[in-house]
């Protein structure tokens, strides 16, 4: 995440200053970030299972919080990005772009094979496949299959699956904003409504009739 603003950019109720170049781990709370003035933010997703390996920094060491670019191996390198001088947004994407390329060949990334197939897996059946099965494919144990997540993702197998069901309710949510929350939630394996709006509440911090009307 790249942000430049005519005042300070706050996080968490206004309690951090977030620096210009940073790095934001796997969200599970809901974030809120304000500023008083003008700003412009470019941001980069990555998936999970590539944080490791691209930037040397074990996942959950960052979850739902942020590190300076500066306090990483390469902060010097990224400076030399100067990306407050340049006016063109076009220009500051493609040098970040231009510098996660010279990363990835730098480190020789190797993509984390069984955490990209278990990932894509769980995302494809909106957090419906079950981690017996995974584990079974990937022939460890559960114990072994949650450290994995921990380092790679910087969370749980289970609260993966959670998120990635919450996500396509989301997505349902928004492109049918007339269909009722009761068809919703057992549409996506919630037990009933009062557990959709609970897990909605959690992960954004409105229920979805506040979300829609926000």
């Amino acid at each position: 995440m790249y942000q430049e603003s005519s005042q300070d950019l706050l996080i968490h109720e206004g309690k951090k200053r977030l620096p210009s170049l940073f790095l934001y781990g796997q969200t599970v709370k809901p974030i809120e970030i304000t500023t008083g003035g003008d700003c412009r933010i470019i941001v980069i997703y990555l998936y999970p299972h590539v944080i490791r390996s691209l930037f040397g920094v074990e996942a959950h060491e960052f979850t739902d919080t942020c590190l300076d670019f500066d306090l990483l191996p390469f902060g010097e390198v990224a400076k030399t990005m100067e990306l407050c001088q340049e006016a063109s947004i076009e220009r500051q994407v493609y040098l970040l772009s231009d510098f996660l390329i010279k990363l990835i060949t730098r480190n020789n990334l190797s993509v984390e094979s069984e955490l990209q197939y278990v990932t894509n897996k769980m995302t494809a059946s909106a957090g419906s496949v079950t981690l017996k099965s995974l584990q079974k494919d990937l022939r460890v144990s559960e114990r072994t299959f949650e450290r994995m997540f921990l380092r790679h993702v910087g969370i749980t197998p289970r609260l993966y699956a959670r998120i990635c069901r919450f996500n396509a309710t989301i997505e349902q949510l928004k492109s049918n904003q007339q269909t009722k929350l009761t068809d919703i939630a057992f549409d996506n394996g919630f037990a009933d409504q009062s557990h959709f709006i609970r897990t909605f509440k959690e992960f954004t911090g409105l229920t979805p009739r506040e979300y829609l009307a926000s």
